[in-house]
């Protein structure tokens, strides 16, 4: 799927402030914005593109070939029971310590993100490296319900390339790195992930990329694998922290 054959477009109601968002989103991504007077089928028809990027009062979502994508919590709503418990969370602020700054080196569609300022209460920086995926997160997390909407105030979208952005960054700059790169196999994943992994500017996990968020970690850069794996050989110790179906690497910097 090429993201350069989209167009951007309005749901069919005239509001002024999505049509200034479309066009915000058409500019920053290179695409073409239209004027929506039809059903969507036919606006994609008639301009001969592959997908929509649709922006709502209430919801913006990515439409192509039946499938809808957007920003929600998912199957946080099944954890968030869990607190702090969650094996993620505790990977990332072990009991009895606090995380001010969180990087979510592989945002995708900002869950681990949302997960982490949400329970965590801490300030997370999310890479993006997708400007279609980028603008989704900005706008799906500006629209959650109450219940999480303060933790997705918390999440700063950064429209970037990980392994390039982190090694600009000072180091020590960030309590924890999360890197959580996209599995060859999907794990479950909902209706939607195989045009998040059509859309997705995909950069394997690789030993310069741990290095980069080592760099700029002070406690420690935290991998999320499938339940099994292993992390990249030569990349350090790793304590693991498994989960029902992934396993959480916690890498504490040399000095510790």
């Amino acid at each position: 799927m090429n993201p350069n054959s989209w167009i951007v477009t309005t749901t069919k109601g005239r509001d002024p402030l999505c049509r200034t968002r479309a066009e915000e989103v058409a500019q920053r991504c290179g695409l073409r914005l239209v004027e929506r007077r039809d059903s969507l089928a036919r606006l994609l028809l008639r301009h001969e593109a592959e997908g929509a990027y649709v922006v709502g009062t209430e919801k913006v979502e990515l439409r192509a070939a039946g499938l809808k994508l957007s920003v929600h919590p998912s199957m946080l709503h099944h954890v968030r029971h869990l607190g702090r418990t969650h094996p993620f969370l505790r990977s990332v602020a072990p009991p009895g310590e606090e995380v001010e700054r969180v990087i979510d080196a592989t945002l995708g569609l900002a869950k681990d993100a949302l997960h982490l300022a949400t329970f965590l209460e801490c300030q997370v920086v999310g890479l993006e490296a997708s400007s279609i995926l980028a603008c989704l997160c900005e706008d799906g997390l500006a629209r959650l319900d109450p219940y999480w909407s303060a933790g997705g105030a918390r999440v700063e979208v950064v429209q970037a390339e990980s392994c390039a952005w982190l090694e600009a960054q000072e180091p020590g700059s960030a309590d924890v790195v999360v890197l959580d790169p996209m599995f060859a196999a999907p794990q479950g994943a909902a209706a939607g992930f195989d045009l998040l992994r059509a859309l997705a500017l995909e950069a394997p996990l690789s030993l310069p990329l741990v290095e980069a968020a080592a760099r700029v970690a002070v406690r420690r850069v935290v991998l999320k694998l499938p339940r099994g794996a292993q992390p990249p050989s030569g990349s350090g110790n790793w304590s693991r922290i498994r989960g029902q179906r992934l396993d959480y690497f916690a890498r504490l910097p040399p000095c510790s």
